[in-house]
């Protein structure tokens, strides 16, 4: 496999296992009616699930590696070459980016589309309004970090 086929299917990978982190919580947590123990077995399951076809996928193709740790640790065993990690990692963060985005931006649109119908909403720039779980105001920066910081503890 070319080093550019496998820089290609890593963000791609990326994207889609955070996708997965974000969407089955914000799943979770909408329908376990306020069980907390439910909606953490929901978004595991999903995730999980999510995390195991990715890794069958993308293994041929890129490694499956989603997160720096991987890619260190590969590295570090020789399984792929220094130079090729921090393409690897420009790679991860990019595809984390835009899985986190696919996730959370259909739920922002929704929730500043209900507020501009109720009248409820100025021009707000720059941050989501509220989160899924309806934290106020927590920057988009901070939730995409939140969500790679998860997928690097639970992977690495």
């Amino acid at each position: 496999m070319t080093p550019a086929r496998r820089l290609a299917g890593e963000p791609l990978g990326t994207a889609l296992l955070l996708a997965a982190v974000v969407g089955s919580g914000i799943m979770g947590e909408r329908l376990s009616g306020g069980n907390v123990a439910i909606a953490l077995l929901a978004n595991t399951l999903a995730t999980g699930a999510m995390l195991v076809t990715l890794i069958f996928t993308f293994a041929p193709i890129s490694g499956a590696h989603f997160n720096p740790a991987v890619t260190l640790a590969d590295a570090s065993q020789g399984g792929i070459l220094w130079r090729e990690v921090p393409g690897y990692i420009a790679a991860q963060v990019a595809g984390a980016l835009l899985g986190v985005a696919a996730a959370c931006c259909p739920q922002q649109w929704r929730l500043a589309e209900q507020r501009r119908m109720e009248g409820q909403l100025g021009c707000v720039r720059g941050r989501f309004l509220k989160n899924a779980f309806g934290a106020e105001n927590q920057g988009a920066l901070e939730q995409v970090g939140l969500a790679y910081e998860m997928s690097i503890t639970c992977l690495a």
